[in-house]
């Protein structure tokens, strides 16, 4: 088997079932059932010595006009987000071409910070979110930047087309 020349030597892919996948460090865990208790929690990874949580909802283009969205289409949703859920001013914001073309912010929500990147690539869809404490912790946000910008949508007929 060949080795994926894209995903460092100390990091390793894992897939949620024929979704997608993303590339983690190997301290980076599944933490999803431990959550158990938590009605609908989106797919869950975390360190296993770390502080925070990073959280993935995928939607998947199935039929009809398929969406190509802008970074600024996506910076506009995340603004809607933070807007919706009174965060107040976004920090740090991104926007990126791609693929995958992406818009990611900090904000707050009663004074805990917390990341949340919206991603598009052929149509389908990625929200993610990370909470690492206040404030947030910057090495494991950084982690979390490249683990984001990994993200592959499994091939599943069309929905992984460009």
């Amino acid at each position: 088997m060949q080795r994926d020349e894209t995903v460092p030597d100390n990091w390793s892919q894992l897939s949620v079932g024929d979704t997608f996948r993303v590339s983690v460090p190997h301290d980076w865990n599944d933490i999803t059932e431990l959550l158990d208790d938590i009605p609908n929690v989106p797919w869950t990874l975390a360190a296993t010595d770390g502080n925070g949580a990073l959280q993935f909802s995928i939607a998947l283009y199935k039929r009809g006009p398929r969406p190509n969205p802008s970074a600024a289409v996506l910076l506009e949703m995340l603004q809607d987000y933070a807007a919706a859920r009174n965060t107040g001013p976004l920090a740090s914001i991104v926007i990126e071409a791609g693929p995958p073309v992406l818009a990611a912010a900090t904000m707050a929500s009663e004074a805990e910070p917390f990341r949340v990147w919206y991603l598009s690539k052929g149509g389908n869809f990625a929200f993610v979110t990370y909470t690492g404490g206040s404030p947030l912790d910057e090495r494991e946000l950084h982690i979390c930047e490249r683990i984001v910008r990994s993200l592959e949508f499994e091939s599943n007929g069309i929905a992984a087309e460009n």
